[in-house]
């Protein structure tokens, strides 16, 4: 196992670069660049029974432990790649030190062969097209890495690194918290691991998805993680829109953006729910135009439970907190995805939660890390729904990928409005 405290120190501008971080980002007594240091070693071994598990109407179709998917380090966050031309599913599975694809269906991993990233516990993934794109917290790596994911299709499967060797880094470091891609519009954007002012880099994809184009910066305070979305309908219907958690001390919240016009970037509103700690994680139900924000701060410094705020964003201009609603169990929460009017949330140490947003109510449950609850940062670190099988993967920070089924959500039905464009981290 790695020295995970090693991730804070690499060297001498990576500490100058995380302590400009931590001057500006989190309330809770850590700060975000220094709170995340698990407890528990990544576990070796093989792959651990269903019975060593405990869950609710969510069935585990595969382990796939540490040692082969994250070859022995921690795990990081995940997505998911769809092949156009078999539709075959595979896990994009983020760890310390590199990234791995793993069939969904099978359990076999398949890593880039010859790529190391520098060592640090926040990465990050997305993909347009055939090709996907990995940030890290970590300097002494290019900006962003394109891997080409097309050679998923052959026999034997495999992924290329087609780098680029540099990117414009747009006067910033190379370090990036998350990175968010909208499929729809073809545009990228990396967000945290610089300063609390134009913190957002733009990429263009659509002329060369393997070279991202810089085109510009933006933002307004520190933006921890968003979501961007192009609306096929409605009142809003062309507008590529971002909401943002913006994460700065005395200011956490939800901020919606303009980015229709890359020229004339705009801040259409913001707002904020009673005692926020720490804007982490954000999705939207475009069905019924709600926002989920998740607080990653507020079990940590506060001795509540896993929370989540609900905003009514129907006004772009003036989005509304409506309620929290919470499952009572006493774990911080991290990343969310929305599918189905069903919100999947990685919660450290309480696993993978389900929730029926119709109800505001928990139906379901896989608890990726046995070994207690409580305010840790252990356990489940992001998760991924694929809009045709429905499985769900979860990245685990100790034990690796689990490959998942919701009882509750097997048959896929038609979702209206615009394909949501990713966001967790």
């Amino acid at each position: 196992a790695q020295d995970f405290n090693a991730t804070t120190a690499p060297h001498a501008r990576q500490l100058q670069n995380m302590a400009r971080m931590a001057s500006m980002t989190s309330t809770s007594p850590t700060g975000e660049t220094y709170h995340m240091r698990p407890t528990t070693p990544p576990k070796t071994g093989p792959a651990e029974p269903a019975s060593t598990f405990d869950s609710l109407n969510v069935v585990l179709k595969h382990h796939v432990p540490i040692e082969t998917c994250c070859s022995g380090a921690y795990g990081s966050d995940i997505w998911g790649y769809t092949s156009a031309a078999t539709g075959k599913e595979w896990a994009l599975m983020c760890y310390s030190t590199g990234m791995s694809a793993v069939d969904v269906q099978t359990g076999d991993v398949v890593t880039a062969p010859g790529f190391t990233s520098p060592l640090s516990p926040w990465k990050d993934i997305k993909v347009f097209g055939h090709h996907a794109y990995y940030v890290t917290e970590a300097l002494d790596q290019p900006g962003i890495v394109v891997f080409d994911l097309s050679g998923l299709d052959s026999d034997p499967p495999y992924i290329s690194d087609v780098g680029p060797a540099a990117i414009d880094n747009g006067g910033g470091p190379e370090s990036s918290h998350n990175v968010v891609v909208d499929e729809v519009s073809g545009y990228l954007y990396r967000v945290g691991g610089w300063d609390k002012k134009k913190n957002v880099r733009m990429y263009d994809l659509n002329a060369n998805p393997a070279a991202p184009e810089y085109i510009g910066k933006f933002g307004k305070g520190f933006i921890h993680d968003a979501q961007v979305i192009t609306f096929a309908s409605g009142p809003y219907a062309g507008k590529q829109v971002m909401f943002a958690c913006k994460a700065v001390t005395g200011s956490h919240g939800l901020q919606i953006w303009d980015l229709t016009d890359k020229s004339a970037i705009s801040l259409l509103g913001f707002d904020t729910w009673p005692g926020a700690s720490y804007s982490h994680n954000v999705w939207v139900d475009v069905v019924t135009m709600r926002a989920y924000v998740g607080d990653e701060g507020i079990v940590y410094s506060q001795g509540t439970n896993s929370t989540l705020f609900e905003f009514d964003v129907s006004d772009l201009s003036s989005p509304s907190y409506v309620t929290s609603f919470t499952n009572g169990v006493g774990a911080n929460s991290h990343n969310h995805i929305i599918l189905g009017g069903r919100l999947y949330a990685a919660n450290y140490a309480s696993g993978m939660r389900v929730f029926d947003l119709s109800s505001r109510s928990e139906v379901g449950y896989f608890d990726t890390y046995p070994d207690g609850n409580g305010a840790t940062f252990n356990g489940a670190w992001g998760a991924y729904v694929f809009p045709a099988s429905r499985l769900v993967v979860v990245s685990d920070i100790n034990r690796g990928l689990f490959i998942l089924e919701d009882e509750g959500s097997l048959v896929p039905s038609p979702s209206p409005g615009p394909s949501p464009s990713p966001s967790p981290s």
